[in-house]
């Protein structure tokens, strides 16, 4: 691809363009990448690796949105604000996380998407992305309270080569420091998931087709 340091506007177009096919479907998109390359690429090398981690991420919300129906236009502001960060992101399993956000702005289901939850994303390393991906099927099982017990049995079995029962309780204890997640009363190792912890655990997961109170 061509160099961006040059800073001409057909190069950093066609850069925008070859990052995701939808984005001149989506004028707020394109605009959003636009200015998102035109501002932060202006070094080679960390343009060829931000592109790289796009590239990825929008193959990821391409896979999630297939056959579902796209908005027409998006707010540039909000694909801004997710964009930045995520193209620094080259830990898949935190692509994930990034590409869930960006797939709710295709389709028009980013309202819970606020500067707090991006914040508390930036924050998490690989441990705790797997640990905040996994609690949906947690809570599942789990119902309302969760037992550590059963949530490392959980996410453990999902990951048994990069998760430990440590990194569990560590991701736990960040997740606390956060304002995601409260110990219970009364409860030994159990724990309960605050206001801020479900929107998180919303944001992050990409919705099926059953509605969403948002």
């Amino acid at each position: 691809m061509t160099d961006l340091v040059t800073f001409n506007p057909q190069e950093i177009e066609h850069a925008a363009h070859a990052i995701s096919a939808v984005t001149h479907a989506v004028p707020g998109l394109y605009q959003a990448l636009y200015e998102t390359i035109s501002l932060f690429w202006t070094d080679p090398i960390k343009r060829k690796r931000r592109e790289k981690n796009l590239k990825a991420e929008f193959e990821m919300a391409e896979e999630m949105i297939k056959g579902k129906k796209r908005l027409d236009d998006i707010s540039a502001t909000l694909a801004k604000e997710v964009l930045e960060p995520a193209m620094e992101e080259d830990r898949e399993e935190l692509q994930k996380i990034w590409a869930a956000l960006i797939a709710r702005i295709l389709v028009g289901k980013d309202k819970i998407i606020s500067r707090k939850i991006i914040d508390i994303i930036k924050e998490c390393d690989s441990h705790t992305a797997i640990f905040v991906s996994a609690l949906p099927e947690v809570l599942e099982d789990a119902g309302k309270n969760m037992i550590v017990g059963e949530m490392s049995e959980v996410i453990i079995n999902q990951h048994q080569e990069i998760v430990d029962i440590d990194d569990v309780y560590i991701a736990l204890q960040w997740l606390i420091d956060k304002g995601c997640i409260t110990k219970i009363a009364g409860i030994q190792d159990g724990y309960e998931i605050t206001p801020l912890g479900r929107k998180l655990i919303q944001a992050v997961t990409f919705p099926e087709d059953k509605k969403e109170g948002e």
